[in-house]
């Protein structure tokens, strides 16, 4: 009975196209292979289709960041990433060519610049920027005219458009003669912001001086606008040299151990010092060296001449002592107005340009007090911060000064790339309006005339920054590394002193440039 049935199988199974098994072989099963499959748990292959699919046919931006909202997974984020990222450059790219055809067929500066303010990508910035200014320039080329820009009531003339004013200008009095010119209805303020770019985009040095004494504390010198430097010596005494490089006479008051060089009167007749332990202030002819007065009390100890100041019109003296006592004096008369403060740890003083505030600096905070009444206005606490490099605007509203990276101390040697930054903050509420990473530490800073730019000496370079946009316009390499830096009242030379300094601060072979623009 067996036989017959073993048989039937064998005829059923090869019917139905199919072999049968070995006695001694035991069939395999494989798994169905099929999109679906997951290769780890809770994610499948196909997953991310949906979200490619959305960014790829996406007409906005905003299309096709919604498409990639659409994958929750973890696996192909990067890759999809990528292609968004594509997808939103080619929006870009998109804009940036329509912008760039309106700007070419706009017919005034003031148009071709509206018309590019349309552009709102990041892209293409640099490449919509060259292709304004060559049309400007086209345009102006074709009808010179219009390289003086005028404007509807209440607008002013944009800065950059300005700034082609100055194009052609190689001195001084070529920019003073295009001012003069000028018909347009910028503000001032525009019009020293567009000079200011034009003078600091290419300086040169426009005078060189050379001493060939030694002398310590080598950020406090002085330059006349004639030439001549005013030079404060290790010792303490002050030396006046020629623009050769000679001593033309010595500020050495009798009975002094020590002399702070100050500053001078805007008019440059006098130079005032500070006498070190005998608390008293010295007021010099500028011309002959003699001493014309000599001021301040045993009460006020130690004037500390690298802090001390002068208002900017020079009517008064705001004497600094090593403990923080800030003292302000009439220069004409030698008598004591008033005690504005006492701030420990004193780092910097600055006026605003019409004397009326004064900013004092320690290395904890930032304060301001009314020169008139000595009362304190704005008190802002501030960390991270170098404060001994420091400026304010002339009037006040903006302030500027170094950071260090976080974590990072004065302690852990010279900084790199990258690991200082100018920080820009508002003078009236202490906050912070932006920071720019530097390349290298700062030596000075100083605050131009239209409260729109600062020119930050470094190490290394001189960078012309804008305050507003917080962007670096230019950056120039300087001959070597400045031990100290000052800026003219006028804004329109800034002398460094470069040179060799012993362990014990005396500067060997000590040289000073004068950069600006020719006369």
């Amino acid at each position: 009975m067996r036989r017959p049935t073993v048989f039937l199988l064998l005829f059923l199974m090869s019917a139905c196209g199919q072999s049968a098994p070995s006695p001694n072989h035991t069939a395999r099963k494989s798994a169905p292979r099929t999109a679906e499959q997951p290769e780890e748990p809770g994610e499948a292959n196909s997953a991310h289709w949906p979200a490619m699919d959305a960014i790829k046919a996406a007409k906005t931006e905003e299309e096709a960041r919604a498409g990639r909202a659409l994958y929750k997974g973890t696996r192909q984020q990067e890759m999809l990433d990528n292609v968004l990222e594509h997808k939103l450059g080619e929006f870009d790219f998109a804009q940036f060519n329509k912008v760039a055809a309106v700007v070419k067929e706009t017919e005034t500066p003031t148009d071709a610049e509206e018309a590019a303010k349309a552009y709102k990508g990041t892209r293409h910035t640099g490449e919509l920027d060259r292709v304004l200014k060559a049309h400007i320039k086209a345009l102006i080329d074709a009808t010179p005219s219009l390289g003086l820009p005028t404007r509807s009531a209440g607008k002013n003339a944009e800065p950059s458009e300005l700034v082609e004013l100055f194009t052609d200008c190689e001195t001084e009095s070529d920019a003073e003669s295009v001012m003069q010119n000028y018909t347009g209805n910028a503000t001032e303020s525009d019009l020293l912001a567009a000079i200011e770019v034009w003078r600091w985009r290419t300086p040169v040095v426009v005078d060189e001086v050379s001493v060939s004494f030694r002398f310590g504390f080598s950020d406090a010198f002085l330059r006349f606008s004639d030439g001549r430097i005013a030079v404060q010596q290790y010792r303490g005494v002050v030396n006046v040299v020629s623009p050769e490089g000679e001593v033309q006479y010595a500020l050495d008051p009798a009975n002094i151990d020590e002399v702070f060089l100050i500053g001078k009167s805007p008019d440059e007749a006098f130079v005032y010092t500070g006498g070190g332990s005998s608390g008293m202030i010295q007021k010099w002819n500028a011309n002959t060296g003699e001493l014309v007065l000599a001021f301040g009390s045993v009460k006020v100890p130690n004037i500390i001449g690298r802090l001390s100041v002068l208002t900017p019109d020079g009517s008064k003296l705001l004497s600094c002592s090593r403990r923080g006592h800030m003292s302000l004096w009439d220069t004409e008369t030698g008598k004591f107005i008033r005690h504005i403060a006492t701030i420990p740890q004193l780092e910097a003083v600055r006026f605003t340009g019409d004397s009326g505030l004064v900013f004092a600096t320690s290395r904890e905070a930032i304060r301001v007090y009314e020169t008139g009444t000595a009362n304190k206005v704005h008190e802002f606490p501030v960390s991270g911060a170098i404060l001994r490099q420091f400026g304010v605007s002339r009037d006040g509203k903006k302030m500027a000064f170094r950071r260090n990276e976080p974590g990072r101390t004065s302690t852990d040697g010279p900084p790199g790339p990258g690991q200082e930054s100018l920080v820009i903050a508002d003078g009236e509420t202490g906050a912070e309006l932006g920071r720019i990473p530097l390349e290298s530490a700062v030596v000075s800073m100083h605050w131009l005339g239209s409260g729109k730019h600062v020119l930050v000496s470094l190490y290394t370079s001189l960078l012309l920054v804008d305050a507003e946009s917080m962007r670096i316009v230019h950056s120039h390499s300087i001959k070597a590394q400045p031990v100290g830096s000052i800026m003219s009242a006028d804004c329109m030379t800034m002398t460094q002193h470069i040179g060799l300094m012993t362990k014990d601060r005396k500067v060997v072979v000590p040289n000073f440039f004068t950069y600006g623009r020719e006369p």
